[in-house]
């Protein structure tokens, strides 16, 4: 049986920092260092399925997907 998770995530950060091996919390710390926002993981994981559209978790998620494409370019992901 194959179990398919049906949830929608924004810029596919989960899989993609899966795919380069970083774990979600140290991405939300560098993407936190990098804007000056505090956004927490519980937070964050709402950003990503497009429940909280905040101009700060817009911004978030613009550079934690900044973030993953320099780790997909150095690895030659993408």
């Amino acid at each position: 049986m194959i179990l398919i998770s049906l949830k929608y995530e924004r810029y596919d950060i989960k899989g993609r920092a899966a795919m380069v091996g970083i774990p979600l919390k140290d991405l939300l710390e560098e993407a936190n260092k990098r804007t000056g926002c505090k956004m927490d993981m519980p937070r964050f994981t709402r950003a990503r399925r497009g429940i909280d559209r905040a101009p700060s978790a817009e911004l978030t998620l613009e550079v934690v997907d900044q973030i993953l494409s320099e780790y997909e370019s150095k690895l030659n992901i993408r």
